[in-house]
Protein backbone atom coordinates (compact mmCIF):
# COMPACT_ATOMS: atom_id res chain seq x y z
CA UNK A 1 0.00 0.00 0.00
CA UNK A 2 1.11 3.18 -1.02
CA UNK A 3 0.55 4.64 2.60
CA UNK A 4 3.17 2.14 3.65
CA UNK A 5 5.82 3.56 1.74
CA UNK A 6 5.66 6.64 2.70
CA UNK A 7 5.86 5.88 6.29
CA UNK A 8 8.48 4.16 5.31
CA UNK A 9 10.47 6.61 3.48
CA UNK A 10 9.55 9.64 5.05
CA UNK A 11 9.28 12.20 1.77
CA UNK A 12 8.70 15.52 1.65
CA UNK A 13 5.79 15.41 -1.27
CA UNK A 14 3.65 12.29 -2.30
CA UNK A 15 2.45 12.84 -5.35
CA UNK A 16 -1.16 10.87 -6.33
CA UNK A 17 -4.10 10.52 -8.41
CA UNK A 18 -7.14 10.43 -7.98
CA UNK A 19 -7.85 7.10 -9.93
CA UNK A 20 -5.49 4.47 -8.58
CA UNK A 21 -6.03 1.09 -8.50
CA UNK A 22 -7.44 -0.54 -4.97
CA UNK A 23 -7.83 2.56 -3.39
CA UNK A 24 -8.40 5.57 -4.58
CA UNK A 25 -5.97 8.55 -3.98
CA UNK A 26 -8.72 10.52 -1.37
CA UNK A 27 -8.93 7.41 0.80
CA UNK A 28 -5.30 7.09 0.30
CA UNK A 29 -4.53 11.10 1.38
CA UNK A 30 -6.64 10.46 4.37
CA UNK A 31 -4.86 7.10 5.26
CA UNK A 32 -1.32 8.99 4.87
CA UNK A 33 -1.91 11.94 7.25
CA UNK A 34 -2.96 9.42 9.67
CA UNK A 35 0.21 7.89 9.62
CA UNK A 36 2.70 10.73 8.44
CA UNK A 37 0.75 14.12 9.18
CA UNK A 38 3.84 16.21 7.89
CA UNK A 39 4.29 15.17 4.73
CA UNK A 40 3.14 17.14 1.39
CA UNK A 41 0.62 15.83 -0.84
CA UNK A 42 -0.01 16.71 -4.21
CA UNK A 43 -3.01 15.20 -6.46
CA UNK A 44 -2.14 15.40 -10.23
CA UNK A 45 -5.15 14.21 -11.91
CA UNK A 46 -7.19 15.25 -15.29
CA UNK A 47 -10.54 15.35 -12.54
CA UNK A 48 -11.87 18.89 -12.92
CA UNK A 49 -14.42 18.75 -10.82
CA UNK A 50 -15.04 20.34 -7.77
CA UNK A 51 -16.35 18.25 -5.88
CA UNK A 52 -12.76 15.91 -6.68
CA UNK A 53 -10.72 19.07 -5.81
CA UNK A 54 -12.89 19.83 -1.80
CA UNK A 55 -12.55 16.22 -1.15
CA UNK A 56 -8.58 16.16 -2.01
CA UNK A 57 -8.03 19.49 0.12
CA UNK A 58 -10.60 18.07 2.64
CA UNK A 59 -8.35 15.18 3.06
CA UNK A 60 -5.44 16.93 3.23
CA UNK A 61 -3.66 17.37 0.03
CA UNK A 62 -1.57 20.59 -0.64
CA UNK A 63 -1.47 20.78 -3.86
CA UNK A 64 -3.85 20.32 -6.89
CA UNK A 65 -2.54 19.57 -10.39
CA UNK A 66 -4.44 18.99 -13.79
CA UNK A 67 -2.70 16.66 -15.90
CA UNK A 68 -2.90 18.70 -18.59
CA UNK A 69 -1.03 21.41 -17.34
CA UNK A 70 1.63 18.75 -15.80
CA UNK A 71 4.37 20.06 -18.22
CA UNK A 72 4.16 23.61 -16.85
CA UNK A 73 2.93 23.60 -13.11
CA UNK A 74 4.17 20.01 -11.83
CA UNK A 75 7.69 21.36 -10.96
CA UNK A 76 6.18 24.43 -9.34
CA UNK A 77 3.29 22.83 -7.74
CA UNK A 78 5.79 20.28 -6.05
CA UNK A 79 8.38 23.17 -4.97
CA UNK A 80 4.97 24.98 -3.17
CA UNK A 81 3.65 21.62 -1.40
CA UNK A 82 7.70 21.33 -0.26
CA UNK A 83 7.56 24.75 1.18
CA UNK A 84 4.19 23.48 3.27
CA UNK A 85 2.24 25.99 0.97
CA UNK A 86 -1.09 25.22 -0.97
CA UNK A 87 -0.86 24.94 -4.81
CA UNK A 88 -3.91 24.85 -7.12
CA UNK A 89 -4.48 24.76 -10.51
CA UNK A 90 -5.27 28.53 -11.43
CA UNK A 91 -8.75 27.18 -13.47
CA UNK A 92 -9.00 25.28 -9.76
CA UNK A 93 -8.40 28.11 -7.64
CA UNK A 94 -10.89 30.08 -9.48
CA UNK A 95 -13.38 27.54 -9.25
CA UNK A 96 -12.98 27.29 -5.38
CA UNK A 97 -13.31 30.78 -5.09
CA UNK A 98 -16.10 31.61 -6.76
CA UNK A 99 -18.20 28.95 -5.19
CA UNK A 100 -17.12 30.86 -1.52
CA UNK A 101 -17.57 34.34 -3.03
CA UNK A 102 -20.34 33.63 -4.96
CA UNK A 103 -22.26 30.61 -3.52
CA UNK A 104 -25.61 32.22 -4.59
CA UNK A 105 -24.81 30.72 -8.21
CA UNK A 106 -23.28 27.36 -6.87
CA UNK A 107 -25.76 26.06 -4.59
CA UNK A 108 -23.99 22.59 -4.01
CA UNK A 109 -21.21 24.50 -2.39
CA UNK A 110 -23.36 25.49 0.67
CA UNK A 111 -23.25 22.33 1.73
CA UNK A 112 -19.62 21.74 1.02
CA UNK A 113 -17.48 24.67 2.37
CA UNK A 114 -17.90 25.74 5.55
CA UNK A 115 -15.18 28.08 6.40
CA UNK A 116 -14.57 30.81 9.28
CA UNK A 117 -13.93 34.46 8.12
CA UNK A 118 -10.16 34.37 8.88
CA UNK A 119 -9.87 30.69 6.61
CA UNK A 120 -11.67 32.59 3.76
CA UNK A 121 -9.37 35.58 3.73
CA UNK A 122 -6.27 32.79 4.18
CA UNK A 123 -7.88 31.11 0.97
CA UNK A 124 -8.06 34.45 -0.73
CA UNK A 125 -4.47 35.58 -0.07
CA UNK A 126 -3.05 32.33 -1.08
CA UNK A 127 -5.14 32.03 -4.37
CA UNK A 128 -3.68 34.97 -5.35
CA UNK A 129 0.05 33.51 -4.78
CA UNK A 130 0.88 34.95 -1.29
CA UNK A 131 3.72 32.78 0.65
CA UNK A 132 2.49 31.73 4.64
CA UNK A 133 4.88 33.98 5.39
CA UNK A 134 3.57 37.13 3.60
CA UNK A 135 -0.24 35.92 4.57
CA UNK A 136 0.92 36.12 8.63
CA UNK A 137 2.60 39.51 8.14
CA UNK A 138 -0.54 40.48 5.99
CA UNK A 139 -3.28 39.23 9.13
CA UNK A 140 -1.03 40.17 12.04
CA UNK A 141 -0.53 36.29 13.18
CA UNK A 142 2.15 33.71 13.09
CA UNK A 143 3.10 31.29 10.34
CA UNK A 144 1.77 28.18 12.52
CA UNK A 145 -1.72 30.09 12.28
CA UNK A 146 -1.66 30.57 8.97
CA UNK A 147 -0.79 26.92 8.19
CA UNK A 148 -3.37 26.03 10.72
CA UNK A 149 -6.50 28.13 8.72
CA UNK A 150 -4.86 26.10 5.27
CA UNK A 151 -5.30 22.67 6.52
CA UNK A 152 -8.81 23.42 7.84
Amino acid sequence: MPWKKVQLHQPDVVILDISMPGMNGIEAIARMKQLTPDVGILMLTMHEAEEYLQQAMQAGASGYVLKKAADSELLEAVRAVARKEIFLHPAMASMLIQSIFQPETREESKKTINLTGRETEVLKLVALGHTNKEISEKLAVSIKTVETHKAR
